[in-house]
């Protein structure tokens, strides 16, 4: 590593991140389009720029999907399949890599076939992440948007010890 690549190799991935947070933001409606385009190239840029140069294609095929699919949401009609990993989709994210990585090496250095260790290891990908949906995000979400309304005033939070009932 050599400065500034030192630094900025530990953000990469953020960068990469705020190129789907600024498309959500463009849906929502929160910034205006040029907005939208200008952060989206300087993550894009700043990304390829501290991005390894054996896995720059790979993220450069993996935004033009994304973006692709963006821009043609309005085809996709979704389904069960579909849903249920929008669901888990930040989970997955979390766990994927580096349990993935570990938990597929133990099994192939204790003899495993390869890709049945590949299948073993995303069918446990999937199931940890349905289960860190329902047990820590969902109750994340309704504990952030309570906090949220207290913050903002649109809620009132009364202690259980002052409720009456």
């Amino acid at each position: 590593f050599i400065f500034p690549h030192s630094i900025l190799y530990c953000f990469q991935f953020i960068l990469f991140m705020t190129i789907g947070t600024n498309l959500y933001l463009l849906y929502a409606g929160v910034i205006s389009k040029n907005k939208a385009i200008l952060w989206i190239g300087v993550s894009l840029g700043s990304f390829i720029y501290v991005c390894p140069p054996d896995s720059k294609v790979g993220y450069l095929v993996a935004f033009l999907v994304f973006l692709s699919c963006y821009v043609a949401r309005d085809s996709f009609n979704g389904g069960t399949i579909t849903s249920f990993f929008a669901k888990i989709s930040y989970p997955m994210y979390v766990v994927h890599a580096l349990f993935g990585y570990v938990t597929m090496w133990y099994m192939i250095n204790l003899g495993l076939n390869t890709y049945v260790a590949l299948i073993l290891q995303i069918l446990m990908t999937i199931s940890i992440s349905y289960l860190m949906h329902l047990y820590v995000e969902i109750p994340s979400q309704k504990y952030g948007k309570i906090a949220s309304d207290f913050i903002t005033g649109r809620r009132k939070v009364i202690p259980a010890s002052m409720a009456v009932s």
